[in-house]
Order: C-alpha cells, then sequence, then structure tokens
C-alpha cells in the first residue's frame, strides 16, 4: 500500500510541479525516513518487486519517469546507493527514466545503451556497510 501511495504522489507531482521539485520531495522525505541499517531489506531486487506490485493498485498509467522516481527513492531509503537518470535518443526519438545500482539497472529498456543522459540525480544516502 506505500508504494501504491509514492507512485501516484510521483505522478501527480511530476505533473503539477515538475521533475526537479518532485526528486527534492522525495530526497528529503527520504532522508527524514531512511531506515537504520539493521532494518534494511537486504536485496534491492526484492524491493524492486515490491515497487512493482504497487502498480496495480494505481488508477493511471504509470510511465518510466514515475517508475523510477518511486524505485530510486525506495532503494535509496534503505541504504541502495542508487542513482536516477534521464536519458534521450534521437533516432529514432525517445525519452527514458531509469535507476542505476552498480551495473544493475532498474526500469529497463531497450535503448539505454544508445541514450543520451540529460539529468542525473545521484544516491543520497550511504550504502550498506559489509
Amino acid at each position: 500500500m506505500m508504494y501504491t501511495l509514492l507512485i501516484a504522489v510521483s505522478y501527480l507531482s511530476t505533473k503539477f510541479v515538475g521533475l526537479e521539485r518532485t526528486v527534492a520531495f522525495f530526497q528529503r522525505l527520504g532522508e527524514k525516513f531512511r531506515r537504520a541499517p539493521s532494518k534494511c531489506v537486504q536485496d534491492p531486487d526484492a524491493l524492486y518487486r515490491s515497487v512493482t506490485k504497487g502498480y496495480r493498485w494505481v488508477p493511471f498509467a504509470i510511465r518510466c519517469l514515475d517508475q523510477a522516481v518511486v524505485t530510486w527513492f525506495v532503494l535509496n531509503i534503505n541504504r541502495h546507493p542508487a542513482t536516477l537518470k534521464i536519458g534521450v535518443t534521437l533516432s529514432p526519438l525517445a525519452s527514458h527514466a531509469w535507476v542505476e545500482l552498480g551495473e544493475k539497472i532498474y526500469v529497463q529498456s531497450y535503448l539505454i545503451e544508445d541514450m543520451e543522459v540529460l539529468a542525473n540525480y545521484p544516491t543520497w544516502n550511504q550504502p550498506i556497510s559489509a
């Protein structure tokens, strides 16, 4: 349920106040509520699966931007140092938002390799210490 609410907030926020303010809001929210290292879910793939389950409860189409913002937020709040990226390709004309955590890419698209990164929002949290 929490992820469904986050997706709805991201959707409305990106449409009405823009990407920069949405990212800043999620970053401030995450810094207040980040998990203690002992309470972190260790598997980022499990976190991503939990986020994607929230899509079915939202009554509107969820685009890659909102998926990436919420995934970036959830990974960072659980102390996984994820980076939010937004890119564009001119041939074919397309844009996409995705999240990188090390070598892993979340919110995948077949065009990512050809994309020119236009916006890069770094991690705002410390990684889990081994």
